[in-house]
């Protein structure tokens, strides 16, 4: 049985710390996602085919390890339109919970956005404290619009210049529900795509509003290699969103020369039934 897997990736420039006159080798880390209904297994390198631009890469330049307790940085990205009146207390805790369980996943730096008419935060990485600061006096403002996809675009371009980390991450609570003007999911992808950002929306589910909401929000996690948590009441984000970080891997290898976009597709042997990999199809090459 073989499963296919389109992935995303970061390409990172690794050389000798002693001399600079050792040439520099490029090498490309790829975060991807394991599903399944069972506890995930492990996988190594041995269980993957990589094919970088349609030219399969030699295994023994393919390295596979979990994500978690790896370094990096998330962004939390906080719908605060008129739809999510009703989620305050909801949205308060589960600020708190995925800040706590990105943090104990090896995450160390965060930023913290909310959205309305525009975009407000990200000044710079906050602290726990700041973030109940932040959100003691949070309210979705009546009436206000839900400019989702312009504010991804935004944040994801903020995580992609303020670091150079490989594991970057974008947690946004909404309800799924989009009023951009001029700005699709495509392009709140693409801002993914180009900043190595991947979306794990927390989505509470608006009433009348549930069938879309939650194809946007699917669209952004499949789109960008990320997980959804879609829920129709409110729930321990903290425990949901733990379980995803553990079920991240990064993979590292030397891909083609040519810098720009990339296709990327993997296989994987044997795997256990209801067993998914999550990524996107292409990463961009500098």
């Amino acid at each position: 049985m073989k499963i296919a897997l389109s992935a995303v990736l970061i390409v990172l420039f690794c050389g000798s710390h002693s001399t600079f006159a050792q040439a520099q080798v490029r090498t490309a880390s790829l975060v991807v996602h394991i599903e399944g209904k069972r506890k995930t297994p492990s996988i190594n390198s041995a269980d993957v085919i990589v094919f970088d631009n349609d030219q399969k890469l030699d295994a023994s330049t393919v390295k596979i390890e979990p994500a978690f307790g790896t370094d990096g940085v998330f962004a939390i990205l906080v719908d605060a339109s008129g739809s999510n009146q009703d989620k305050v207390a909801f949205t308060k805790r589960s600020l708190m919970d995925i800040f706590e369980a990105a943090s104990s996943s090896g995450l160390s730096k965060a930023m913290l956005f909310t959205f309305a008419e525009t975009l407000e935060g990200g000044k710079g990485w906050v602290s726990k404290a700041e973030v109940q600061q932040g959100i003691s006096t949070f309210q979705p403002k009546r009436g206000a619009p839900s400019p989702l996809y312009g504010a991804i675009v935004e944040v994801a371009k903020s995580l992609g210049t303020a670091t150079t980390d490989a594991r970057r991450l974008m947690f946004v609570v909404t309800d799924g529900d989009d009023t951009s003007a001029g700005v699709t999911s495509q392009d709140a992808v693409d801002a993914c795509l180009k900043y190595s950002v991947t979306i794990v929306p927390i989505g509470l589910l608006s009433n009348g509003k549930e069938k879309i909401g939650k194809a946007n929000l699917l669209a952004l996690a499949k789109g960008t290699g990320g997980s959804a948590v879609i829920l129709e009441s409110p729930a321990n984000v903290n425990a949901l969103v733990t379980s995803i970080l553990k079920s991240e891997y990064i993979v590292t290898f030397v891909p083609a020369n040519n810098s720009g976009l990339h296709r990327v597709k993997m296989e994987m042997s044997d795997a256990p039934n209801g067993l998914s990999l999550q990524a996107p199809a292409a990463y961009y090459a500098r």
